[in-house]
């Protein structure tokens, strides 16, 4: 009897079955290589849109955002005068940087800089709305209050006065001369020099001259 022998021994391989097996192992190497390519697509484009949202991220970053990320780093300051100070930004502001240089505290107004140096790569944005937006003058009557003595330079290098921090208005910072090199004892009944914000290069305050 010869029937059911095709269940006892393996069907002949074909032509036609062999370029089935062929062509599967073709769509599968196919499929692999798609899938290769798309993923390759994929992590590509990922790449693109994170250096597009760095580069988003990098052009709303202001200067004083990058001072605020280094505030104990000291850097070196180059002022449009052509004068130069290295302190680390320990305070910072709306358009101001303050810190100590050789024991005397400093403010510089963001618009006297020409160049800073030693930046890493850090910012930080100052979280509190009240904080990110105190101006100079901020600055300038804590200065008049500790009732410093103060030089004061234009934005071409100049000196502008030196004296006691008499007092700072909306828009400019008033000082009582010095004399004979004494500096006065009083604020009133004395003249005083008037100093408008916009012609600040640089205010150094000798801390450890109080009156």
């Amino acid at each position: 009897m010869t029937m059911g022998l095709d269940r006892l021994w393996p069907t002949e391989r074909t032509p036609a079955t062999i370029g089935q097996g062929e062509s599967a192992v073709r769509w599968d190497a196919l499929f692999a290589d798609l899938q290769a390519q798309w993923e390759a697509e994929a992590s590509a484009e990922l790449d693109r849109e994170i250096a597009e949202a760095v580069r988003v991220e990098q052009s709303t970053v202001r200067l004083i955002d990058r001072l605020r990320g280094h505030r104990d780093v000291t850097l070196g300051f180059r002022l449009l005068s052509g004068g130069h100070v290295a302190m680390a930004p320990q305070l910072v502001g709306e358009d101001w940087v303050a810190g100590t240089e050789a024991g005397a505290g400093i403010v510089l107004p963001a618009s006297s800089i020409a160049v800073v140096d030693g930046l890493g790569r850090r910012a930080s944005t100052e979280p509190s709305r009240a904080r990110r937006g105190l101006g100079i003058g901020t600055v300038l009557r804590a200065l008049s209050r500790d009732r410093a003595v103060i030089t004061v330079q234009g934005a071409d290098g100049s000196q502008l006065a030196q004296g006691l921090s008499a007092g700072v208005g909306r828009d400019h910072l008033e000082v009582l001369p010095t004399h004979g090199g004494e500096v006065p004892r009083s604020r009133s009944m004395q003249a005083v020099r008037a100093i408008p914000f916009s012609a600040l290069g640089l205010v150094r305050a000798d801390v450890a001259a109080r009156i």
